[in-house]
């Protein structure tokens, strides 16, 4: 069922709600309509509150399903609980269960625990969205999407009023919207335990509420006339509206539009219904009808997108890899907790390129593309069980995992640092691994690894694509021939963890056969790709400080502003390079070159040609005619070292790689002398020292320098 121009009307108003109509609220009862529209506002990073109504009554489904929510997204929702002393003092003055009595009295229990707390959710606020649609009934057909409503002074947005019943359910399967699991049972108006009950074929949708009561208005109290402003009551024996779906009426309903077949359940969590009978009235004993129920999970790729989870898509090399697989017809989720912004915040340094946030980020990609990538923001060193719940709500096909701190530099700068790159890039890559394993699901894992692994001494041959060949003497039994892990050499902390998440994905590979690629990545140079220059909003990092510059940025950045070229040491320190337009190629040709379950870790070298760092700058130096000044050395590492490096799988593959020589002066020419203003020439210098034995001071500015 397509769903995309009533996706991109709704999406379009949410937004037009968030601009021009804050403060706004969602009022979630978890019924399907406002479960889609809470997943577009986590997806798109939209600033609307949303709110539930705990009545104390709701079914343990809903409770498992709001943690479930609480999982995935965050704590998006609030829950808005009724006056803990008005409730007892109707429970004191009327029973427990004084709702089997009379309708008087259920809708005096609904006053209590529903109206009275959605009027004071509301207060201070501009306007309120609701779930209803027109296809729910016939008052409903002629609803305008925006009205004021006078009961409660505010404007009032139906966005989802031209959705069918089977729009909303494509949506929420298409993109594993967790749903009230009591929609598998029969059940298709959920309300409060004691009210609701499963429904019987050829009965009412709203059948299940209220089920004791006869020739009534099957409403709480909270529902108006969306047209008229008032509440109204038919009269007796007259057929009652059906209300599907959350409605302002609704705030604590959860109500179906189907009457004969319940939807799949998505959520991840069930529990056993805690129903409470009348003492006066006997319940009513039905046979639920028996819904088709759509399997739980289908077969990846038979005819649909790939789906890749980027964790850290918000860095350097997540967000254009993100873009760049969603161009490709990839389904693309984004996790990030957003640290690389954090870390600009603790240098008071900022990429040179101006990043925008992460909601106007994927907005943007909407309008540019018509394609949507979800976000979600949390901790994957920190937040296991988030992990694992959006693995098992998204089941991607790859999981590409960036989500480490990155620089060498910032690694070395004290203690804390060390220990902070330690504690997030190991937890972080087990967690990713251990989430896979207890998903039980078939997910390849994609990890950016770095060439510093090899280390960068002068290895004498050619470095392999991660194993080596070695011959062991084993005295009487002669020599024995086997491969192993080429030998780790770290040049820094960060570059140890990386050698590290080799062990890791070593080890989960052989013992839970999970299929891993560690893409052993050289010094990635450019800015920008296919997707990111579409539009400046989305473009990409540039960063030139000290800690997370790279050489290469910082000699582009330098030449920009006629800044001496500064090389440490002698400069014949030799590196591996590759443009950020062909690191996005490599991960998607590693994507969908996955090794055989049970295989070891397919390692490839990600890297297109290297070059000594005086070498380097030479070539910039003779570009633009800027010096060449040396200063110490802040790194403890050899002042000169050759470096062989094999990348012939890619080559293989089809990677046809940008050169040095190619795109360097297109770098100065559009990034670093169109942003040169916002240079802090003051974070220029690399000053994190590897030990104190290589502490030296900040250079001055030199003269001559312009911004």
């Amino acid at each position: 069922m397509d769903y995309s121009d009533a996706l991109s009307d709704t999406l379009a108003l949410l937004q037009e709600i968030e601009r021009d109509w804050s403060p706004a609220t969602l009022a979630n009862a978890f019924g399907p309509e406002a479960m889609v529209m809470t997943d577009l506002i986590a997806r798109h990073g939209l600033d609307i509150e949303i709110f539930s109504l705990d009545t104390g009554r709701l079914p343990e489904e809903t409770h498992a399903l709001a943690h479930s929510v609480h999982r995935r997204y965050g704590p998006v929702i609030t829950m808005v609980s009724p006056d803990a002393a008005e409730v007892s003092e109707f429970v004191r003055e009327n029973g427990q269960n004084a709702f089997y009595g009379s309708v008087e009295m259920r809708e005096a229990c609904c006053g209590v625990r529903k109206v009275k707390p959605l009027s004071r959710q509301l207060e201070g606020k501009r306007a309120w969205i609701a779930g209803l649609r027109r296809e729910q009934s016939a008052t409903r057909r002629d609803l305008p999407v925006s009205a004021w409503d006078e009961s409660h002074g505010l404007q009032k947005f139906n966005p989802m009023l031209d959705w069918t019943k089977e729009q909303v359910w494509s949506y929420i399967k298409d993109h594993r919207v967790p749903v009230n699991a009591l929609h598998s049972k029969g059940y298709t108006s959920i309300g409060c335990a004691p009210c609701t009950r499963a429904i019987s074929a050829g009965e009412d949708e709203r059948a299940g509420r209220w089920w004791w009561e006869v020739d009534t208005v099957k409403e709480c109290g909270i529902h108006i006339n969306p047209l008229t402003g008032k509440f109204e009551r038919t009269s007796s024996g007259a057929t009652p509206e059906i209300h599907t779906g959350d409605s302002p009426g609704h705030v604590g309903d959860n109500t179906d539009a189907s009457a004969t077949t319940a939807a799949p359940s998505s959520t991840t969590e069930s529990a056993t219904r805690n129903s409470e009978a009348s003492p006066t009235t006997p319940p009513v004993t039905t046979t639920p009808a028996q819904p088709h129920v759509a399997p739980a999970t289908e077969p990846k790729n038979e005819g649909k997108a790939m789906r890749a989870l980027i964790l850290g898509g918000d860095g350097f090399c997540g967000w254009p890899t993100a873009l760049h697989l969603s161009a490709q017809g990839y389904e693309v989720a984004i996790v990030d907790n957003l640290s690389r912004r954090n870390i600009d915040n603790e240098l008071e340094v900022s990429s040179l390129t101006p990043i925008r946030p992460m909601g106007e980020r994927l907005r943007a990609w909407k309008e540019v593309s018509g394609k949507d990538i979800a976000f979600y923001n949390f901790d994957v060193a920190e937040n296991y069980h988030r992990l694992l719940t959006l693995i098992n709500d998204f089941k991607p096909d790859a999981v590409v995992h960036f989500a480490e701190q990155r620089a060498a530099p910032y690694s070395m700068k004290s203690s804390f640092h060390k220990r902070y790159t330690v504690t997030n890039n190991l937890n972080a890559t087990n967690n990713v691994l251990a989430a896979v394993v207890e998903s039980g699901q078939d997910i390849h894992v994609v990890h950016l690894g770095t060439m510093g692994v090899y280390g960068y001494g002068t290895a004498g041959m050619q470095i392999p694509e991660g194993y080596l060949k070695v011959k062991v003497d084993t005295g009487d039994n002669g020599v024995v021939e086997q491969e192993i892990l080429y030998p780790a050499n770290p040049g820094s902390i960060y570059h140890m963890t990386k050698t590290q998440d080799q062990l890791l994905l070593a080890y989960y590979a052989k013992n839970d056969q999970v299929r891993a690629t560690d893409l052993h990545q050289g010094i990635v140079w450019g800015t920008q790709t296919k997707e990111t220059k579409q539009d400046e909003r989305l473009i990409n990092r540039f960063d030139y400080d000290g800690d997370y510059g790279t050489v290469l940025n910082r000699f582009l950045m330098q030449a920009a502003i006629n800044y001496p070229l500064t090389v440490h040491g002698t400069g014949g320190q030799t590196r591996a390079f590759i443009h950020v337009q062909d690191t996005v190629k490599c991960i998607q040709i590693a994507i969908e070159n996955p090794p055989a379950k049970g295989d070891r870790v397919s390692v490839l070298n990600q890297m297109t040609e290297t070059y000594r760092v005086r070498d380097l700058a030479k070539m910039i130096s003779d570009r633009t005619g800027v010096e060449v000044k040396n200063l110490p050395n802040p790194r403890n590492e050899a002042d000169e070292n050759e470096l062989h490096v094999a990348n012939d799988r890619f080559l293989h593959l089809g990677l046809d790689p940008i050169t040095l020589s190619e795109g360097l002066m297109e770098e100065v020419t559009e990034i670093t002398k169109k942003y040169a203003a916002r240079c802090d020439l003051s974070k220029i210098p690399a000053l994190s020292a590897w030990n104190k034995e290589h502490r030296h001071e900040a250079p001055p500015v030199p003269e001559g320098t312009r911004l």
